[in-house]
């Protein structure tokens, strides 16, 4: 499977709340590094797979990727996305996040594999892209 068909089935599976499916595009070894929106950070593959599970099982919310920059080398991939986000919070209360989405895939055993997953909060989705 190519980097791009990893990077879309890994998409679809969020999406779908698919969480086998999601595995199947995550590293298999002990170190995946994930940062969240609210600043912690963990390097460990077992932390993460328990913290995308629970998520996953949680029905309210739900999800919207635009990918804005992919870049791809022989062995890496990194994908940039804009992210509308709705859940429902503990109280019952909807609210909405927009933030980039930072995936950096890397080629394991002939198999694209997510390594690096970062969020952080988009002030706005005005994002130059025009050449300097």
């Amino acid at each position: 499977m190519t980097f791009s068909e990893t990077l879309t089935l890994h998409l679809e599976s969020i999406s779908k709340r698919d969480f086998k499916t999601f595995l199947s595009t995550i590293s298999e070894r002990e170190e995946l590094s994930l940062l969240t929106l609210s600043g912690e950070m963990t390097v460990w593959r077992v932390d993460f797979v328990e913290r995308m599970e629970s998520w996953f099982a949680d029905p309210d919310w739900i999800i919207h990727f635009e990918v804005l920059r992919v870049y791809e080398t022989a062995e890496m991939g990194f994908a940039l996305l804009y992210v509308g986000y709705n859940d429902i919070d503990a109280e019952g209360t909807a609210f909405h996040l927009d933030y980039f989405l930072n995936l950096i895939f890397a080629l394991e055993d002939g198999s694209w594999r997510l390594v690096h997953d970062q969020n952080t909060f988009a002030d706005s989705k005005t994002v130059e892209t025009e050449e300097k």
